[in-house]
């Protein structure tokens, strides 16, 4: 954990609020690209199959698949010792969003925690407080923002991470929610009440 001084503190909310942005980025860009004319008119069989192809070429040119799959090694990185890069999760976004959006089902969540786990690993970095610990907050908040879901989110937190880190997530989490608005990767979401 980091000192509970003024700098992690500010740094702290600055990174939550990042989470919450990237998670509204990844919404908002997944429904854009899906509900775009062009890709809505075309016949879906021809979408998934050159999208597929334009897919594999891609994900073989950007270092070699380390961008394919759930994600998964991208979590590993983020909380180990091993090479992350600054951009990491804003190719796994790209890569994810082209998925989804050509017509490839499922698998969103997944790249979602791998998406907020590297951006807390980078920004952990740049800010000075530990990798681990942020990398857990974007875990959660990315999510968070993304799916608009609070609650949820903040339990996922504490199920994996551990109850010493509850205050921490509920905070992240609680801005990522209020600052999503009401976008969401969940079309079918209902909203019954105002967030605040």
């Amino acid at each position: 954990f980091p000192k509970s001084d003024m700098r992690n503190i500010t740094m702290f909310i600055m990174a939550s609020f990042i989470f919450a942005v990237a998670g509204y980025c990844f919404a908002f860009f997944l429904k854009k690209f899906k509900k775009n004319k062009y890709m809505v008119n075309l016949d879906p069989i021809k979408k998934i199959f050159f999208g597929g192809i334009i897919l594999a070429f891609l994900i073989w040119l950007v270092y070699g698949g380390r961008y394919s799959g759930l994600g998964t090694n991208l979590i590993d990185i983020a909380f180990s010792k091993e090479k992350l890069y600054s951009y990491d999760w804003i190719l796994k976004m790209f890569f994810t969003i082209f998925t989804l959006g050509i017509g490839f089902q499922g698998g969103e969540v997944t790249p979602i925690f791998a998406i907020g786990a590297c951006l807390g690993g980078i920004l952990g970095s740049w800010f000075g407080i530990p990798v681990e610990f942020l990398a857990a907050v974007g875990y959660c908040a990315v999510f968070a923002s993304s799916t608009n879901t609070f609650l949820a989110s903040f339990l996922i937190g504490i199920e994996i991470f551990g109850y010493n880190m509850a205050g921490y997530l509920f905070i992240a989490c609680a801005m990522a929610y209020l600052f999503s608005g009401e976008i969401s990767i969940y079309e079918g979401q209902k909203k019954e009440h105002l967030k605040i």
